[in-house]
């Protein structure tokens, strides 16, 4: 569900794909819940667990948790030089994830 409010402060809760109503502009879960009296504190517990949701579903989906991500990466740069790093399909998909991953986590340590 999205949430969408006008210049006088009527919200609206419409499904994906709704047509949203003219002078109606979409605000964030975070924001509707501050507006529905939730205390900041309540809103940055929200916002922590989604992200580390969606840093559960990625290890999830790749069967790769951060142990075993550090661990295959030390080994490769181990035996391998930067060049063949760059050509190694399985390390640089390894290095995309747990970059990306660290972005989330960099968005955890900020809230």
């Amino acid at each position: 569900m999205k949430h969408y409010q006008n210049e006088t402060g009527h919200i609206l809760h419409l499904l994906p794909g709704v047509s949203v109503p003219e002078g109606y502009t979409e605000i964030t879960h975070a924001q509707w819940m501050l507006l529905s009296g939730s205390t900041q504190a309540e809103v940055d517990a929200y916002e922590r667990a989604q992200v580390q949701s969606q840093i559960d579903a990625l290890e999830r989906q790749h069967i790769a948790p951060r142990w075993q991500r550090e661990f295959s990466m030390a080994v490769m740069q181990s035996m391998a030089t930067p060049e063949q790093l760059a050509a190694n399909f399985g390390y640089q998909a390894v290095k995309a994830l747990d970059t990306q991953i660290a972005a989330l986590r960099a968005q955890l340590e900020a809230l």
